[in-house]
């Protein structure tokens, strides 16, 4: 599996705290974030892409993993590959 790390996102995500956000339905849609404030963001680009691989990596839990992968795990492996 070719996962490309995008190291400048991880920091920028790790510095500014952001976790994945899971909505009401208990499901992450790959793309919103919370912020160390508390506050909603939408990652864009390379982050969300960063944040994406963070994720299936295992950096925020079991529980976020498979809540995005329950939803959206016939993407998992396209995601992950870009």
């Amino acid at each position: 599996m070719n996962i490309k790390e995008r190291p400048g996102a991880r920091r920028f995500i790790l510095r500014r705290g952001f976790r994945p956000y899971i909505d009401r339905e208990g499901y992450w849609d790959g793309y919103n974030a919370i912020d160390s404030d508390g506050h909603q963001v939408a990652l864009t680009g390379r982050w969300g892409k960063q944040m994406r691989l963070m994720v299936a990596e295992g950096h925020f839990g079991k529980i976020v993993t498979r809540t995005w992968l329950s939803r959206y795990g016939r993407y998992y492996a396209r995601i992950v590959e870009n």
